[in-house]
């Protein structure tokens, strides 16, 4: 083999090595940053989550006690509905 010959081939190889490296090391920032990225998304789902749980539980918390309130009125109607409906008292006894 000629000189050239072995000149151009450790170029190719030279040449590929370096454009494989950059491309590695292009591919490690990328994951490095994607990586980041998706630490902070978690980090918005852990601070989304424990802020809907509070809401929620302040929202059965209310609608329990819209529950004891509505079942007390319940009782209340029951009441009256059974005061109305009680049977008439009669005045004179039929024989």
């Amino acid at each position: 083999m000629t000189p050239d010959v072995i000149a151009t081939i450790v170029t190719a190889l030279g040449t590929t090595a370096t454009l494989f490296g950059g491309l590695a090391a292009m591919l490690h920032r990328m994951e490095a940053r994607i990586d980041r990225r998706f630490e902070q998304v978690d980090a918005q789902f852990v601070e989304m989550r424990s802020e809907m749980r509070s809401e929620m539980r302040s929202e059965i918390g209310q609608l329990r006690g819209e529950f004891r309130q509505l079942a007390a009125d319940i009782v209340e109607v029951k009441i009256a509905v059974a005061r109305v409906e009680e049977p008439k008292p009669m005045l004179l006894h039929v024989r």
